[in-house]
């Protein structure tokens, strides 16, 4: 079993709206985080939940990886790497998107998807084990590959 995780931003969601789940469950393994999950809890706004999130964030501590893939307006200048053209970021996206819509899920924000798209071919390429609750985005990263795996499956590995 991989030791190195890539988180999705609602894991710090979770950890800080629930209170119930200690940052402890995620010593003894490396984790990892790009530039987008930071953004997506800088975006929050309320005030009060979006410093809670950013606590979490830094209790947990991962470690900063570029995003495998640059989606311009959404990419950030030294936090992604261009694309190597297998197309891996496009079918992630347009599978998170299918599945989205199969489940009647509606993005938050019209930039979610695309969000999605590169933690997962972040993980991917890096070969990291994605940890999420988002069955949709859990799907496509193993459909196109990769390794994923809900947070209550996690907890219980731990």
């Amino acid at each position: 079993m991989t030791r190195e995780y890539m988180l999705d931003t609602i894991i710090f969601n979770l950890l800080a709206k629930d209170g119930t789940i200690s940052v402890d469950v995620f010593k003894q393994i490396t984790l990892f985080a790009t530039h987008i999950q930071i953004d997506e809890l800088n975006k929050t706004s309320n005030h009060h939940l979006k410093s809670l999130l950013v606590q979490m964030f830094d209790k947990v501590n991962p470690e900063n990886i570029p995003t495998s893939a640059a989606v311009w307006g959404v990419s950030k200048w030294g936090g992604a790497r261009w694309g190597d053209a297998d197309g891996l970021y496009e079918r992630l996206k347009e599978r998170v998107q299918k599945l989205d819509k199969a489940n009647g899920k509606k993005p938050r924000n019209p930039t979610n998807q695309t969000n999605d798209a590169l933690i997962a071919v972040t993980a991917i390429k890096n070969n990291l084990t994605l940890i999420t609750t988002d069955l949709g985005l859990k799907q496509s990263t193993i459909e196109c590959g990769g390794k994923a795996i809900h947070f209550d499956e996690f907890l219980k590995l731990e």
